[in-house]
C-alpha cells in the first residue's frame, strides 16, 4: 500500500493502552510514518515528530512510549501508547535519520 507520496509500507504494528488493548496501528513508511490511535489519526513525514521517548518496560514484550507530533496546521499532540521494543527502534531511528533533512 502506498500513502499520499509517502512510499509503501515497510512495516506495521498495533499499539496498545496501558490496559494492553489494542488502540490502533502504527505505520512504517519509506519517507514518512502513519499512526491511528483511538479517535486520533495522523499520516506524516518523519520531520513532523518532537519527540519519541522510552517511559519504561510494560511487560509482554512492550514498553510504553511517549509521542510528541505536530500536525500540518501546528497542533501538538502528546500522547502515550505501548509497542514493541523492536518498532520503538525501528520509528525512533527512522526520526532521528531524517529529522534534520
Amino acid at each position: 500500500m502506498i500513502s499520499q507520496g509517502f512510499g509503501s509500507i515497510k512495516t506495521e504494528e498495533k499499539i496498545y493502552d496501558e490496559k494492553f488493548n489494542e488502540q490502533g496501528s502504527v505505520k512504517i513508511y519509506e519517507r514518512g510514518f502513519g499512526l491511528n490511535y483511538g479517535d486520533f489519526s495522523i499520516t506524516a513525514p518523519y520531520n513532523y515528530i518532537v519527540a519519541i521517548e522510552k517511559q519504561g518496560e510494560a511487560g509482554l514484550g512492550k514498553i510504553y512510549v511517549k509521542f510528541v507530533v505536530y500536525d500540518m496546521f501546528s497542533s501538538k499532540y502528546d500522547l502515550e501508547f505501548q509497542i514493541s521494543d523492536m518498532m520503538y527502534h525501528t520509528l525512533k531511528r527512522r526520526w532521528e535519520e531524517t529529522k534534520d533533512e
